[in-house]
This record gives C-alpha cells, structure tokens and sequence, in this order.
C-alpha cells in the first residue's frame, strides 16, 4: 500500500499494486489508484488503510474463485467493487466538509477531459483508446478475438458509449445531483438484483411548531420550486443553483417553513461561504450567491409566504467596493506569448484532427468575440455584403443560439483569417451539407465553446504560462486593447466586440446595423497579429 500527494490535484491518493497472477481477471489493470479527497496526511493515511483492506479482500476472493467463476460471476465481482469504490468516493466527497473551487474544479476538469476524449473518438470512429481493454474482456471471457469481426469493433464503441456515460454520471454527482442506477446488477450467485435507488430523508411537515409559533406557508425547497417555475434558468444553472441551496438548507439544520428562516440563519450561511478553509470561494461568488437567495425571499414576499420587508438577507452581501477590491483582473498575453501558443505544434497539429478548435480559437483572436459566439455559428451565419464576407452574430428564435447582449451583429472576416484560408474551410463544410460551421463539437455543460476552452487552458498552461489571470477571455481582452492602441473610435469598438451601447446617443441614435461593412472591416484589419500569422503560414498547412 502506498499514498501520496498530487499537489495539482490538491489531494492524497492511494495507489495498489495488482498482483502479476490476478491482473487478467481486471481487464489486464498493473495498479489501482484513488484519490482520497483530503489534504490532511494523518487522515490520508487512515483512509489510504481503509481503502486498502478492501482491495486486499478482493484480491483474496480472486485468489480463491477466480480461477473457477463464470463470466457472469467475474463481471459480478467487478461490479460489486466498482459500486464499492463510487460508494467510497461519495463517502469521502460528504466527509470531506466544504472543498475548494480548485478541488472541484480539478475533479470536473479530470472528468471533462475524459468525457470530450471519448465524444470525440466516437464521432471519429477512433477506437485506439478502448482496442486494449476490448482484447482483455475478450481474453478474460475466454471469447476469441478477431479484429475482422463487426463484434470486436461493436464492443469497442460500445466501450466508449459506456465511458461517455461514466463521465456524465459522474459530473453531475460532483455538480449535486442524485444518481440511481438504472440497471440490475448481477450478484455473485448469477442472479440478478435491483439496485435500490438514492432517497433523501422526508423533512419534516411545515406545519410543525416552532420558537417563533406556528410556521405557514410551503417549505423553502418548495418555494424554490415555485420561484424557478417563474424564474427558468438554463439545465446547467438550474442543477448548480438546487445543490447549492440544499447547502443552505444544510447548514441551517433542515429544510423549513420559508416564515420561520431568519437573519441569524442567512448569518450562519454568509459565514460558512466565507470560511476559507472550507470552499475558497471568491468574495464575488459569494455575493452573487447571497444576491440569489435574497431574490427568492423577495419572491415570497410577493407571494405573502413572509411579510413584506422581512427577506432576511437584506444587506447580507458584500458591498461592491469589496468585491472589486476582491476580484482577479484579466491579464493579456504578449505578442511573443501569442506566438508560442499559436505556433506550438500541439495547435497546429488541430487544424487536421480537430478544425473547429483550431478555427474558433483563430477567430476568437483575429474577431475579438466571445468564444460561445464563434463555436455556435451557422453556414448560414456566414454571408458576403459588397464582397466583403462577414459573420453574423445573432440569437434566432427555435434554435440553440445565444448571445450575451441581444444585438444582431455583423463581424468582418479579418484579412489574416481570409489568408490562412478559414473561408476555404467554409467552402468544405458547405459542400458536405453541414447546418453548423464546426459540426463535429457537441454542446459541452454550458456551450459549444466548453471544449476548444479546455483545450487552449492546457495548452497554455503545458507552456508553462500558469498566472491565473490569462485565460480564454484574455484574447478578447487584448484585441479590445488593440484595437484602441490603432485608434479604433470607442462606438466602433463597440459594434466589433459586441458590447452595449453607453448613453443614450448609442443606445438610441446610433444605429449599428446601418454603418457600414467596409467601415468596420477596416478598422478590424487593423487589429494585427503578423508574427502569428507568419508561424501559422510556415508549417500550419
């Protein structure tokens, strides 16, 4: 048994050495390794021997029946310590108390990078990944293995489909949701079992007293309820706000009567956000969070489940002062920066095994729009006025397209895009009767542009370029900053970067859709990266 720290991921973890006569009963596994969800090395090691005394009682009914088992016993046995090894990860994750943002997204990057492999080697039928584990079922079921067989690459897919959906099950565990299996796990007596679904405790009735007197109105769960029947919010946001605020219910003892919830009780919830040594959470996040919930109370004012002025997080959130003196400014990259990302050959290498990254990080650069705008576009979104091509970026009723400020714009195909022959991949997608520019990107867990973000963050930070104030959105905030360096009129910009009118005389008298294209062409050429283009012309074809 060993356990050591990873301090990327910010954890201990235990690692297990498979015996050399055992391993063909795991799928061919040399090692078994698990994070432990803890900083503490004391507490590692506890949970490193707990972890530890499973494993080795595994191994020992390997040594004893595996020789001898059915194939519906072994793959009964390694059910049974898959389910052992996620209840012990859903241990730990409840025990572990309040973690970090990096911790979570440490985890939630891990899975994320796991599930756009498997997406991705679907929608190519690459099967490199899943060839080895396919050969070592098939050896440990004593089934043959012909790789001129339908079967074999049937099971290959099937593999990936079912890693897809491990990635899946597993992020929305770490997001709050509740999993219940939906399949009949085998036992070891080659019958089959239903697996009993997750419950929660029923709370108890609202019409229970309490110090105050008798409670009325619905419980705050169900409030919540109600108030997003009014207030949808987008799946994501949804499933993000409900786990967090059955955190708030947590930590106030239990879900109550919304009219028995008091200031001392949103107190209590303010300190457990702010401690940090429980989830590190940015003062900004903790505002908008407070905000949130105040929303809510508002929401049962109106509804006359508590009085009027009594939401009991009036003026709980940090003042803005605070959260601005607070918050991590974006940072911008330098040209030679620029030229070491985009010249790498990790992304030159895109353009042929993953296009609709290489164009919607490019475009982000030479277009200065956000990266959802670019990765959602249409073939119908690129269009030619006066023989300029442009793109335009809208938000269309039935489809699922959204913009940040609901303005449709027109953004000119800057000259270096043109020259490093983006249009030329527009004609190929056009001509294969594709509906969307970069077909082959699935939405991610918020929009299109989820993947081509996590590939140019581990780009960036595979360069050594760690400071966390350069991210994704740095390229928008350093073609904005160009752009005013080449003199670029601020109501011009504006139109370019898709940003809201300041006044009145641009929000009312200004009317962007009327300029025209050859006037904002112009002033977006001006916007240059020349050595980038110069390392891209060299070998990106």
């Amino acid at each position: 048994m060993s356990y050591f720290f990873v301090p990327d991921r910010k954890s201990f973890y235990y690692r297990s050495y498979v015996p050399k006569e055992l391993r063909d009963l795991l799928n061919g596994r040399r090692e078994v390794w698990r994070s432990l969800f803890c900083t503490d090395k004391d507490e590692a090691r506890l949970r490193a021997a707990d972890w530890d005394i499973r494993t080795q009682q595994v191994y020992m009914t390997l040594r004893k029946q595996g020789g001898r088992m059915s194939d519906a016993q072994r793959d009964a046995l390694v059910a049974e310590w898959l389910e052992a090894e996620l209840e012990y990860a859903e241990d730990c994750r409840v025990t572990a108390g309040r973690m970090s943002e990096s911790m979570v997204e440490a985890q939630l990057e891990g899975l994320s990078i796991m599930q756009d492999e498997a997406l991705e080697d679907m929608q190519a039928n690459d099967y490199r990944r899943v060839e080895s584990i396919a050969e070592e079922l098939l050896k440990t079921a004593g089934l043959p293995i012909d790789r001129e067989r339908p079967d074999f690459w049937r099971l290959c897919r099937k593999l990936l489909m079912a890693k897809y959906k491990y990635t899946r099950i597993e992020d929305r565990r770490w997001q709050g949701e509740e999993y219940t299996p939906l399949i009949q796990r085998p036992t070891l007596n080659g019958h089959t079992q239903p697996t009993p679904p997750l419950s929660t405790p029923t709370p108890a009735s609202a019409s229970a007293l309490t110090p105050e007197g008798a409670a009325t109105g619905p419980l705050f769960l169900e409030a919540v309820e109600g108030y997003l029947r009014e207030h949808p919010r987008t799946e994501r946001s949804t499933r993000a706000l409900k786990a967090e605020l059955r955190r708030f219910v947590t930590v106030i003892g239990g879900d109550r009567a919304v009219s028995t919830i008091t200031k001392s009780d949103c107190l209590k919830y303010k300190d457990s956000l702010l401690k940090a040594d429980q989830r590190s959470l940015h003062l900004n996040t903790v505002h908008n969070l407070l905000t949130t919930l105040g929303s809510i109370f508002r929401w049962c004012e109106g509804q006359g489940y508590i009085p009027e002025h009594s939401n009991p997080v009036r003026n709980l959130q940090p003042s803005a002062k605070a959260v601005r003196k607070a918050k991590q400014s974006r940072k911008l990259f330098t040209d030679a920066q620029l030229v070491m990302i985009f010249g790498s050959e990790k992304f030159k290498s895109l353009r042929t095994k993953h296009p609709a990254h290489y164009w919607v990080l490019l475009i982000c650069l030479f277009g200065v729009c956000r990266p959802e705008e670019a990765a959602q576009l249409h073939m119908s979104d690129i269009r030619e006025e006066d023989g300029i091509p442009y793109l335009l970026i809208t938000e269309e009723e039935g489809t699922d397209k959204s913009v940040k400020t609901k303005t449709t714009r027109r953004l000119p195909v800057h000259e270096s895009l043109i020259q490093l022959g983006f249009l030329d991949y527009v004609k190929l997608v056009r001509a294969a009767g594709h509906k969307r520019l970069f077909y082959q990107v699935s939405k991610g867990r918020s929009t299109y542009a989820d993947a081509a973000g996590k590939v140019f963050s581990r780009l960036v930070r595979g360069l050594g370029m760690t400071d966390k104030g350069l991210v994704r959105y740095s390229l928008r905030h350093g073609g904005s900053t160009k752009l005013l360096e080449a003199g670029c009129p601020p109501d011009i910009a504006r139109i370019l970067t898709g940003h809201a009118g300041q006044d009145v005389h641009d929000k009312v008298y200004v009317h962007r859709e009327k300029v025209k294209l050859s006037v904002l062409r112009d002033w977006m050429n001006r916007l240059r990266y020349d050595e980038v283009v110069s390392v891209l012309m060299d070998k990106g074809r």
